[in-house]
């Protein structure tokens, strides 16, 4: 086998260890099961209305719909998300024209090796569209259908990746005015999306109560360049905006000089990835929605590189530069996963069913994200909602709840909660389980999982 093929098993190889054994230590939180229990406990209209408040494009739930629906446990949404990504990583590294320093930072990035494949998430389904798309790029006039289908497929992912996909075809459709199918194709399903979510802002009270915490939006410059380096630099938002931004302006001075075109797509994705920002989800920046823009990167680098066939040595400088940042991010997130809990809630499930074995009702008290969470590992248990009034699997982001503190349910002595210890002590409940306080740090978080009983 030669030098290059043993390379790349290698580095697959390791991936694959890496990235399983993170995938057996984390817990299922909110924004994983939400999707699940959603696809697991609804008709497909009634899917696809949850999608529109939530924000989400529909290819996610459909993949997942099958596993959900069968009866399958909410560990197979896991391994879907990392199969997706393994994928990926196994194309990128056989079929991109990347060197093997480049290879092994790509694919040792958080996103690549913790975020997407770990977290459960619809970014896992991200990487590999975005990489047949580069591999494609200089193909794209002699296969122009499948080209087109894969715009198509990646902006049913994530809305972040709409812009993206939009200038990607608009590009294209001038590229191909004479074949009118794949413009058609495009008109459908961009109208679609564009049906689906233009009042999201409105219908989603989660993204609602988020916009209302920020007034200065200059500051969206400043969460970015801090969110994408997590906690590894936060201390210092001055360094992590020059580093960030000065390399983000080399990138796009190089862009321009290689190729216009790729240049326009980039910065034109940049834009409207800070316009979502700033209208939709500027209090829920994170590192999975930052990566997004180092994925075209990579995209757009990808394509230079094939059409040019030669190296840029800015781009390849700013690629190490992030590349580096973001796998010592990467590494440290594996170490947090390991060495603590993502989410209380696989513990607390796991405590019920060993313990409360005959107990299948609980009273779900107070913080609503507790039922995702919750319902993705107990699928035949019912969790009565103190603020619904009725069991519910997953929370509604289109309903404003009463704020009534009363605990009405039917006759049952178990409480699940989280952070409101002192209410039920002060009522004469005693504390029967409480998950771990340390998520992902050493540091007490309030989203600890407790179960309360009363004779």
């Amino acid at each position: 086998m030669e030098t290059s093929k043993k390379f790349n098993w290698i580095l697959i190889i390791v991936y694959l260890l890496i990235t399983l054994t993170a995938l057996f230590f984390h817990e299922i939180w909110r924004d994983e099961a939400q999707a699940w229990c959603i696809v697991r406990d609804l008709g497909f209209f009634d899917i696809y209305q949850m999608s529109r408040i939530e924000g989400h494009p529909m290819l996610w739930y459909l993949i997942l719909m099958p596993f959900a629906k069968s009866g399958l446990p909410i560990i197979s949404m896991q391994f879907t998300s990392w199969i997706l990504v393994l994928t990926s990583v196994i194309f990128f590294v056989f079929k991109s024209p990347f060197n093997y320093v480049q290879k092994i930072l790509v694919t040792f990035s958080a996103g690549m090796i913790y975020f997407l494949p770990v977290i459960a998430r619809n970014y896992a389904l991200i990487p590999i569209f975005i990489f047949l798309l580069a591999y494609y790029y200089p193909k794209r006039t002699e296969k122009p259908y499948l080209y087109s289908v894969l715009i198509i497929l990646l902006s049913q992912t994530h809305i972040l990746m709409l812009g993206f996909s939009l200038f990607l075809a608009f590009i294209f459709i001038l590229e191909i005015r004479k074949k009118l199918f794949p413009a058609i194709l495009f008109i459908i399903n961009f109208s679609f999306i564009f049906y689906s979510f233009y009042n999201m802002p409105k219908l989603n009270i989660s993204v609602n109560s988020y916009n209302l915490l920020y007034t200065n939006y200059f500051d969206i410059f400043k969460y970015f360049s801090n969110y994408f380096y997590t906690t590894l630099f936060l201390r210092t938002p001055v360094m992590n905006c020059i580093i960030f931004y000065g390399t983000l302006a080399v990138i796009l001075y190089s862009l321009f000089k290689a190729d216009k075109k790729i240049f326009t797509i980039f910065s034109a994705s940049l834009i409207y990835i800070f316009y979502i920002y700033l209208k939709v989800w500027f209090g829920g920046m994170y590192y999975q929605k930052s990566f997004l823009l180092l994925l075209i990167f990579i995209f757009c680098f990808w394509c230079i590189k094939n059409t040019y066939k030669k190296d840029f040595k800015l781009l390849n400088i700013s690629l190490i530069i992030l590349f580096s940042i973001s796998s010592l991010i990467g590494i440290d997130s594996l170490i947090k996963e390991i060495k603590y809990d993502f989410s209380g809630s696989k513990k607390t499930a796991e405590f019920i069913k060993n313990n409360l074995k005959n107990e299948k009702n609980f009273i779900v008290y107070g913080y609503l994200f507790t039922f995702s969470p919750l319902s993705g590992y107990l699928k035949d248990y019912n969790l009565y909602s103190n603020k619904y009034k009725k069991n519910i699997t997953y929370y509604d982001f289109s309903k404003k709840l009463s704020s009534s503190n009363k605990i009405i349910a039917p006759k049952t002595k178990y409480y699940i909660t989280q952070g409101e210890k002192i209410l039920f002590e002060d009522l004469g409940y005693k504390e029967l389980f409480a998950s771990n306080e340390e998520i992902l740090s050493d540091k007490v978080n309030p989203e600890v999982f407790r179960i309360y009983y009363k004779e």
